[in-house]
């Protein structure tokens, strides 16, 4: 396992005895297709990262399932829920056999601040999925009759915000 591992970012950085200490907090979890790995509302108990497999993130708006992230191997997820204390804002499931190694929150907040720059490293990864999905306008309905449209230029976004008040 240390070999796959360490040939994602940010592990790929890491020392051996770095790497084996990761190890060590981590475990190994398989799952079937159509398996939830957590529900939109838990609380956050794991860092997950993607071995194998697709994993997809769901959140439910308008009483409809909504995809909003198609997760592949090399990938982590469930660290905005650790990183903020707040409950999961989506519902990640397998959408095929994968392998998942997860590490127990506290651990995980542990092996941050024994090698602060994955922590930085993690941030910047989140920050570019963040970018990444709200570079286009994209609209979201906060009820039936109203609708708040997210504009990617800082200008445009301010002068729709001061004719809404």
């Amino acid at each position: 396992m240390t070999i796959i591992i360490s040939s994602f970012y940010p592990f790929s950085k890491l020392k051996n005895k770095q790497l084996e200490n990761l190890l060590k907090i981590s475990e190994i979890v398989e799952y079937k297709k159509d398996d939830v790995i957590y529900s939109e509302g838990d609380k956050p108990n794991y860092f997950y990262f993607l071995v194998k497999g697709r994993v997809v993130a769901v959140s439910i708006i308008d009483a409809k399932p909504k995809k909003i992230e198609l997760i592949r191997k090399g990938t982590s997820f469930g660290i905005i829920s650790i990183f903020t204390g707040q409950p999961h804002s989506v519902t990640a499931k397998a959408i095929e056999k994968s392998r998942v190694v997860r590490i127990e929150k506290e651990k995980f907040k542990m092996l941050l601040k024994k090698i602060p720059f994955l922590a930085f490293d993690f941030s910047v990864m989140l920050s570019k999925r963040v970018k990444k999905r709200t570079n286009v306008p994209k609209r979201i309905f906060q009820s039936i009759s109203t609708m708040v449209l997210i504009l990617d230029d800082y200008k445009k976004s301010l002068l729709f915000m001061s004719r809404l008040v």
